[in-house]
């Protein structure tokens, strides 16, 4: 019977170590998410696609997010005591799983970031010479008028 009670308090030390843990991360996460969206609402030249794709990012992020929690939540059920090596493996495998997802997503967002970024560089490039090239046209016209 003892040993039941010490099992007890082992999950429900680490279910309030993660749940303390969670909790800031998730803080961590909101915070992030406001400044992400007061960069991108603020800034102009952040074309329409990457305004979407940063939004999916974020949605990524919280999804993944959730699915942690609910996981660890089943995981560390209190009244469930005899936690099996089967059933942390299986919780290690749903992890690893997830967090495999998760740096999968974000790779691809960086990839498309990286994409939208030089894409953007081209724009603007081609804007700046085709600037450079009316103005030098206008000179020109200027100085056969004079």
């Amino acid at each position: 019977m003892e040993q039941t009670k010490v099992a007890k308090q082992i999950v429900n030390f680490q279910k309030s170590g993660f749940d303390i843990a969670y909790t800031a991360m998730k803080i961590v996460q909101d915070g992030a998410d406001v400044t992400a969206n007061k960069l991108i609402s603020q800034n102009e030249t952040l074309v329409k696609d990457g305004r979407a794709f940063v939004a999916e990012w974020m949605t990524c992020c919280k999804k993944g997010q959730e699915e942690l929690h609910k996981v660890a939540s089943e995981q560390l059920d209190p009244n469930v005591v005899g936690i099996q090596k089967e059933m942390a493996v299986q919780f290690q495998s749903q992890a690893e799983a997830i967090t495999d997802a998760l740096f999968t997503q974000a790779d691809r967002i960086l990839r498309r970031g990286s994409e939208l970024y030089s894409n953007g560089l081209e724009m603007k490039n081609s804007f700046q010479d085709s600037c450079k090239q009316s103005v030098d046209a206008a000179f020109k016209n200027v100085e056969s008028i004079l």
